[in-house]
């Protein structure tokens, strides 16, 4: 949505300072040594929806709550499957038009899932260049 003030420039009414993407599943496996691919974090599909499974984390992390911005309270829930998913969360022309229709100007992106964690992997040569 763009506001222009009385001299033309660009007027700001709502930045969101904590949105986040969501990562692609294959963001680690597809760029890490084939020998490693096992072992960093990487997208599944489980029975209750997509999780991402990671060395030394004891459970799947769900990703449900961090992708409901935009969704109605009743279609929030942990679990779900990716193409259930609102595609703004990884496609920058779908994600403009969500912030237009929300109404907000900016936003300062963070990572989701495992982009914002450390995970414990029992691999030096995985962490270590």
């Amino acid at each position: 949505m763009q506001h222009q003030n009385g001299n033309g420039k660009r007027a700001y009414r709502l930045i969101s300072a904590d949105s986040h993407v969501t990562e692609p599943g294959d963001l680690w496996t597809s760029r890490v040594d084939p020998k490693f691919r096992d072992r960093v974090p990487r997208m599944e599909r489980l029975e209750n929806g997509d999780a991402w499974i990671m060395e030394g984390v004891p459970r799947p992390i769900a990703f449900g709550f961090t992708v409901c911005a935009g969704n109605k309270p009743e279609d929030m829930r942990d679990w779900m499957f990716t193409e259930e998913m609102r595609a703004g969360g990884w496609d920058p022309k779908v994600r403009c038009q969500e912030l237009d229709q929300d109404g907000v100007d900016a936003e300062v992106l963070f990572p989701t899932g495992p982009g914002r964690r450390w995970w414990p992997t029992r691999t030096p040569s995985c962490t270590t260049p």
